[in-house]
């Protein structure tokens, strides 16, 4: 009996400390990227997180599909954006004052602003700012939209390669949302091309009826891709606004960018 009970306990007491030991390696591996300034090899990491390559790996693995973590084409991994709503701060886009950038675009543009990130093949919003007209177009912090059906995605598709741009349609699944929505590979890549010439992409109610919206992409130094756009009804949404917009997207895309270079830099030269 003695010795069944014994056996019981340490049963229980592994089923509750597991749990614990995966947190704590997960945080390992969060902090250890964010003491690198934000990007490091799976062996690097591993090291650094103090555990051996395929543990780093297996929670790895989840944290890019949760996107926590975000996999760079150099196959080093980067902090991801998942993390942005968890808190003001984080909801900052690192300290780079994100909020106060899209505000001041709200201020001029008077329709509403939204920051997204490329995260595993779509576009994912981390951050906005609403118009101040009571009839107004919102996206929700958090949410996913495809590349192929909004200006957030098919700016960020031009920032790719063609090759990388045509790997990445062969995962899509084309849908029909709406009777505008580009279901054609053919017409995506048209339509990709032309907005990586311009510099911006629309969408004109390809992915909601009665919405247009207009987006900036750039991407940093640390292989961040971020896309800001301008989005309202098609009623507000003009040609001469459109227009206006452009050079406001763009030049805030590329501020942010930057800001997250010198936030880096600042960081190692703090840690150093």
């Amino acid at each position: 009996m003695v010795a069944c009970y014994k056996r019981n306990m340490s049963k229980q007491m592994q089923s509750t400390t597991s749990p614990v030991k995966s947190v704590d390696r997960v945080l390992d591996i969060l902090e250890a990227l964010a003491s690198a300034g934000g990007r490091l090899s799976i062996v690097d990491l591993a090291a650094a997180a103090g555990m051996p390559m395929p543990t780093a790996h297996r929670f790895l693995r989840g944290l890019v599909n949760r996107g926590y973590v975000r996999q760079l084409p150099d196959k080093h991994y980067a902090l991801g954006f998942r993390m942005i709503p968890l808190g003001r701060a984080a909801n900052n886009f690192a300290g780079l004052n994100v909020e106060s950038l899209l505000r001041n675009l709200v201020l001029q543009l008077e329709e509403s602003v939204s920051l997204a990130i490329l995260i595993n093949d779509k576009a994912e919003y981390v951050a906005r700012v609403l118009s101040p007209h009571a009839v107004r177009h919102s996206v929700e912090i958090g949410e996913r939209v495809e590349l192929y059906s909004s200006s957030v995605g098919k700016s960020l598709l031009a920032l790719m390669p063609a090759t990388e741009v045509e790997l990445t349609m062969k995962n899509m699944d084309f849908r029909q949302i709406t009777p505008q929505t580009i279901v054609s590979p053919a017409v995506l890549m048209a339509d990709v091309r032309l907005c990586a010439e311009r510099g911006y992409a629309i969408d004109r109610q390809e992915s909601e009826i009665g919405a247009v919206s207009v987006a900036a992409a750039a991407r940093s130094e640390f292989d961040t891709y971020l896309s800001i756009s301008l989005s309202g009804p098609s009623t507000r949404m003009t040609d001469e606004l459109i227009a206006a917009a452009v050079p406001l997207l763009q030049d805030a895309a590329e501020q942010l960018c930057s800001r997250q270079s010198q936030s880096v830099l600042e960081a190692s030269q703090h840690q150093g």
